[in-house]
């Protein structure tokens, strides 16, 4: 099972950590992920001089400025974690191709200034600074 942890400490939740939890808690209900996914919180991740909401995906952090740009790097980063655990594709697991709707696919709603945003803070798929 893949763990999601998101601070919840003041400077987090502040930055928007509920918004983020909801948008998780939301694409594992749709994605039917429930059995592969988990979602916890977690008090201050001594991280509070990042620019967003503190996350750990596995064993990887990220600094997560809003809950489109938490969306993006779910989709990315689940995708590769469960597919490595699976075999094949990100996309091939996803279900259809990567088509909209799938863990593989882009955030829905996602503009180009936002994709544009995640990009310059965390380089076309690279996890942010440490």
């Amino acid at each position: 099972m893949l763990t999601i942890t998101v601070c919840v400490g003041s400077s987090c939740h502040i930055r928007g950590a509920r918004d983020i939890i909801r948008r998780y808690a939301e694409i594992i209900e749709r994605e039917k992920l429930g059995d592969l996914v988990e979602i916890k919180g977690s008090f201050c991740m001594d991280r509070c001089t990042e620019n967003g909401v503190n996350v750990r995906i596995g064993e990887e952090f990220f600094s997560i400025p809003d809950a489109d740009c938490a969306e993006r790097i779910f989709r990315e980063k689940v995708a590769s974690a469960l597919g490595a655990a699976r075999g094949g594709t990100s996309r091939e697991r996803a279900g259809d191709g990567g088509g909209a709707g799938t863990v593989g696919s882009h955030a829905e709603g996602e503009t180009p200034e936002t994709r544009e945003r995640t990009q310059v803070e965390y380089g076309e798929g690279m996890p942010p600074k440490a």
